[in-house]
């Protein structure tokens, strides 16, 4: 073999070291690109796809350059986020071997080695469920598995669907009425919105142990929007009720007052102090006019307190004349 043939099949070979180190690099790029969209993505089953790329291109990158460590050392940083620590641990120590001084090597062992520690009977996968559960939080994240939580967050975010549409079907009345205070309809649905939003708000807090919610917690949000808007109403309606049924005990003691002035040796009503009353009572709904409430009902028991109140203090002066 001459020097001319040689030089060709080193030539050759060069070519091919290139273009295969062309490739690796291309293919580490693709994987780190698939790992970072992968963290973007909030639903587990699109998180999942974009990391088996991910592991698919770390796989080509392998495949073409054997010599790079950084391939070895981002392959363990996936395995790492999968949970899969042991499998990490074998990318680690080869990568330690081409490069023993690589400073991402020894953070990841030391990771490895100090993180915290599950029963071995227990999904690998929830390994790393934060300490600032509850307790009964912290025993149910335990004895779930990978596919538990992925069908735990399609499963939370239908029951959001659903309610949302519920909430956006509600015929809701645009201000506290007495109708509202005086039926249990308000009430009962505030009750049953209140008791699936506690509920997924414990979903909730176990899906962010694992997954990026914010997606999720948006459409929360407009779950506890609505029930403020219940809660308001309710309570300002439980306002109205009150007034309504202190004027109406008001217009009570009045109209029984006239009534006793016909009963022989009967006192005289002391007319200064249910005018004091009916003045309280006036102011009350000044307030409540203020605020903007519909006081229609009440104006018109205020109107037969005034009514019946003139009558006996006419009734009055006719006895003193």
């Amino acid at each position: 073999m001459d020097f001319e043939q040689i030089s060709k099949i080193q030539k050759t070979r060069q070519d091919l070291e290139k273009k295969r180190q062309e490739n690796a690099e291309k293919a580490l790029e693709n994987a780190f690109q698939k790992m970072a969209e992968a963290f973007e993505q909030s639903h587990p089953s699109k998180k999942k796809a974009c990391l088996l790329d991910a592991c698919e291109a770390f796989a080509e990158a392998l495949k073409q350059q054997r010599s790079n460590p950084e391939i070895y050392i981002g392959m363990a940083y996936l395995l790492i986020t999968l949970h899969e620590h042991a499998q990490a641990l074998n990318y680690l120590q080869e990568a330690e071997r081409l490069a023993p001084q690589h400073p991402d090597i020894h953070k990841m062992r030391d990771y490895l080695a100090h993180r915290p520690q599950t029963n071995k009977t227990q999904p690998q996968a929830h390994a790393l469920v934060s300490a600032s559960l509850s307790p009964l939080q912290k025993q149910a994240s335990e004895n779930l598995s990978e596919a538990d939580f992925d069908r735990l967050y399609e499963e939370t975010e239908t029951q959001l669907q659903t309610l949302l549409k519920a909430i956006q079907a509600e015929k809701m009345p645009l201000r506290a009425t007495l109708e509202i205070a005086q039926t249990p309809d308000l009430k009962n649905r505030y009750q049953h919105y209140l008791e699936q939003t506690n509920i997924l708000k414990s979903d909730l807090d176990l899906l962010d142990q694992e997954f990026e919610i914010s997606e999720l917690e948006q459409n929360f949000s407009l779950l506890n929007i609505f029930l403020k808007r219940c809660q308001k109403l309710l309570s300002e309606s439980a306002e109205l009720l009150c007034l309504y049924t202190d004027l109406k005990a008001l217009l009570g003691r009045v109209t029984a007052q006239l009534k006793s002035l016909t009963a022989p040796n009967t006192p005289l009503p002391d007319c200064e102090s249910l005018l004091d009353q009916c003045d309280s009572l006036a102011d009350r709904l000044d307030e409540l006019e203020n605020k903007g409430y519909e006081l229609t009902a009440l104006l018109a028991v205020y109107e037969k307190i005034v009514e019946s109140l003139e009558d006996l203090q006419n009734n009055l002066d006719e006895l003193n004349t």
